[in-house]
């Protein structure tokens, strides 16, 4: 059920992915922050499967390569076993050697260390999808099974924080073609605002959505990432979901 609704903002991410590149030519290197979220692994998986399918260098086994920027080892682990599968030997389990798929840890963001790696993430990458804004989920109960909406609390700091740092470090970055910042919903506040004409029921939904991704407060790391984004001269698009 989660992989259903996280699918169907999946096919909107998508569809911008044909900006990047629409042939797949030459081997070319996707970076993806958040990779062990939900929507990281499926774009992973997607994108690798829509450059072997559609690309027109079908002579190459590996037309398209993942860097996948995990948290932890923990993190890049399930990455590596979800997607490029498992192995047992001698009684010990192991994800598959793949040559598509690689995952970069890179942790407390405030660390000097740590923000250099980042910045080297994106040599030689093409395009990147920074997945890291913070974002409110469905949950489903345990005992009812009904549906609700959990807006982030302290973790949202800490996501826009690794943002920032990701569109600091794409900007420096002499190959990027294209960046997609998935943000969210309620953003478009920014360049209008409530004073701009519109109707009662547009006004209505406006304040609807801003209150269910957890108010203003809780926008403000995707505002700021936007705002760096559309200053920092790199081509970039930006897609705002509403829960996932």
């Amino acid at each position: 059920m989660q992989i259903s609704k996280c699918s169907k903002k999946l096919q909107c991410l998508l569809s911008f992915l044909s900006i990047l590149s629409p042939s797949f030519a030459l081997t070319q290197t996707f970076v993806i922050t958040h990779a062990a979220g939900r929507m990281g692994k499926l774009l992973a998986s997607q994108i690798r499967e829509g450059a072997l399918l559609y690309g027109d260098n079908h002579d190459s086994p590996t037309p398209v390569k993942i860097r996948a920027v995990v948290r932890s080892d923990e993190e890049a682990k399930s990455v590596l076993c979800d997607l490029a599968g498992m192995v047992t030997r001698d009684g010990i389990t192991s994800h598959r050697e793949t040559d598509w798929l690689e995952t970069v840890v890179i942790g407390d963001i405030s660390l000097e260390e740590n923000v250099n790696r980042l910045e080297k993430v994106f040599d030689g990458a093409t395009g990147a999808v920074l997945c890291d804004a913070s974002h409110n989920e469905l949950v489903q109960s345990e005992e009812d099974g009904k549906w609700s909406l959990r807006v982030p609390g302290i973790e949202s700091k800490e996501h826009s924080n690794r943002l920032s740092a990701e569109i600091d470090a794409a900007t420096k970055s002499k190959s990027l073609e294209h960046v997609i910042l998935r943000s969210s919903m309620g953003l478009f506040l920014n360049k209008r605002g409530l004073d701009f004409e519109w109707s009662p029921s547009q006004k209505e939904v406006i304040i609807e959505a801003v209150k269910a991704m957890g108010g203003d407060e809780a926008l403000l790391g995707p505002r700021r990432a936007e705002e760096a984004l559309e200053s920092s001269g790199l081509d970039f698009s930006i897609l705002r979901l509403g829960a996932l």
